[in-house]
């Protein structure tokens, strides 16, 4: 089971509202992953060791058990003795929250995945935290019985993980505490940087943001989000502390309350033209504030299992998309008494642009290289189109140039928008001594095993479907015993080392000359060990592709 599939079980909601959290934990554990043995601990400052505070394994004195950080600091599996008893631990995943370290170890082994062990345990903390604080303002000397049951209320925004349930039952419960004409929820976009109206009632996000902090000239839920601090106008009319759109709506008064927890600063919660008896402002503000806390921590806690259904989505979609392309690589090299084609591709990220290929057609033999602009699955998905349009248009009865440009056409017509594709094309005619090339784009060199040099064939070609219907050019050679044709994606030449220089066509050239009398799959291993040498230490920043073909 996948954590996708986390978001359908109910039981997941109901962890914060369970009267014993551990065993219901221990419950969903074994039901849906077949753990039946775990042990959650704590680590103590005083004695600098970890300490149970609950485990399914029986033991007499729990209190005094204690493991010792040597003991836990190794990667699973490994064994642990306690009472005289040894312990097997499988996993084990290890979290800081508030200044405390808590501990998760799994003794029986499931086969389950890391990303989803760090997932679970987080989400049961977050729970056991939550507990405890509902437990402590439960159990706490509060102002007035009101604020008691709006505590019991706002319980069920714990246990749930859906952002916008959490939000709405929030509003929900701030209109039932200070009726109000106007009611938005902000919260911190982080990919674009600014605070957004996730949930609003009652007039548009643009005029909120409207309300300009007279002091800091900013909105003023922006001064409310960066200061962490709440704030109350009356009578607005004769304050000179906020401006606001007077011919969009009128303002008599704003709460504004800051949504934060010790981990993360959130949002902010705006609340427009309420009505509060004078007799009770303290005891209401008091009552919203606390409630705004208590619901951060179900905020903080929906958004964090929402990115993790949304980060392993992308990495089922990273996974599904790598192995789409490692399958259409080819299964194995070339090796005949006449031929030999290896090649080489790793990408930059999980998935990439670059591929290659042969057809063997008897007597004919096509081999081909491509690029396509850009990284990741769009680029993937690009690659994949290119690859199996390149397959069915290999027709050993058609010419080079008009195989080439049906490629082209086709994917031209598939309108790749700012992409395009690069491709060094290769037919040989082994039997005839002859090789008809094609660079679009491409880099393509020609090794003469006859005069031990190396040619350049540059492009004067447009790049793969850019244009339908445009003409592309044929390089026809004599390609004798000896001979080897390379073409590579600019991954091999612009590789850089730690000192950000190239690795350069005339490194590569002399790794050819250097190596070009062994068999091919040397001379591939020998460029590739030269570029890997050289930008050692330095990430990989673009696709490395390589195709060889040698007439033997």
């Amino acid at each position: 089971m996948n954590v996708e599939l986390l978001a359908d079980i109910s039981e997941l909601n109901d962890l914060s509202k369970s009267k014993n959290l551990f065993s219901a934990f221990s419950k969903l554990l074994e039901k849906f992953y077949n753990i039946t043995d775990i042990s959650i601990l704590y680590f103590d400052n005083t004695d600098f060791s970890y300490k149970i505070i609950e485990s399914t394994i029986n033991f007499q004195n729990r209190d005094e058990i204690y493991f010792f950080d040597a003991e836990v600091e190794i990667e699973p599996p490994f064994d642990l003795s306690i009472e005289g008893k040894d312990f097997k631990v499988f996993y084990k995943s290890q979290i800081e929250k508030d200044d405390y370290r808590y501990l998760f170890l799994i003794h029986n082994d499931s086969k389950i995945e890391q990303i989803i062990i760090d997932a679970l345990f987080k989400i049961y903390l977050t729970a056991y935290k939550n507990k405890i604080l509902y437990n402590y303002y439960q159990n706490s000397l509060l102002n007035t019985q009101y604020q008691l049951d709006i505590i019991n209320e706002i319980g069920e925004l714990l246990g749930s993980f859906n952002l916008n349930v959490v939000l709405t039952k929030l509003l929900e419960h701030v209109n039932n505490i200070v009726s109000g004409d106007v009611a938005a929820i902000f919260l911190y976009d982080k990919e674009e940087q600014r605070l957004k109206a996730k949930i609003n009632w009652g007039v548009k996000e643009e005029y909120l943001l409207d309300i300009i902090d007279t002091e800091s000239n900013k909105p003023l839920v922006e001064k409310v989000f960066k200061l962490k601090e709440v704030k109350f106008y009356e009578n607005i009319e004769n304050s000179q502390e906020i401006t606001y759109p007077e011919d969009k709506f009128v303002i008599n008064s704003i709460i504004s309350l800051p949504i934060y927890t010790n981990n993360e600063n959130l949002g902010v919660l705006l609340l427009i033209n309420f009505e509060i008896d004078e007799s009770f402002i303290d005891i209401k503000l008091s009552t919203l504030e606390l409630l705004v806390k208590i619901a951060a921590i179900g905020i903080e806690n929906s958004i964090f299992f929402e990115n993790s259904l949304k980060q392993e989505k992308i990495n089922t979609q990273l996974r599904i998309a790598s192995n789409i392309q490692k399958n259409l690589l080819p299964e194995h090299d070339l090796i005949s008494d006449k031929i030999a084609i290896t090649g080489f591709s790793t990408p930059a990220m999980n998935v990439g642009g670059d591929f290659y290929n042969y057809i063997d057609k008897g007597n004919k033999i096509f081999a081909f290289l491509g690029d396509v602009s850009g990284k990741g699955i769009p680029a993937a998905l690009l690659t994949t189109m290119a690859m199996i349009v390149i397959k069915t248009s290999i027709n050993p009865e058609s010419s080079t140039k008009e195989i080439v440009e049906n490629i082209n056409n086709t994917i031209a017509l598939e309108s790749l928008g700012e992409n395009y594709l690069t491709l060094g094309f290769f037919e040989v005619d082994i039997n005839n001594n002859k090789a008809n090339i094609v660079n679009a784009g491409q880099e393509v060199l020609l090794y003469k095993g006859a005069n031990k040099e190396i040619i350049e064939f540059s492009s004067s070609n447009l790049p793969i479907g850019m244009f339908e219907g445009i003409e592309f050019s044929i390089d026809t050679i004599d390609f004798y015993s000896g001979d080897i044709l390379i073409t590579f994606s600019d991954g091999i030449t612009d590789a850089i080392n730690t000192d950000e220089e190239s690795y350069g066509m005339e490194r590569l050239r002399k790794i050819i000359l250097e190596n070009a009398n062994s068999d091919v799959l040397t001379l591939k291993n020998r460029i590739l060990e030269d570029v890997s040498r050289f930008s050692e230490g330095a990430a990989q920043f673009d696709d490395l592709t390589i195709l060889l073909v040698k007439h033997k």
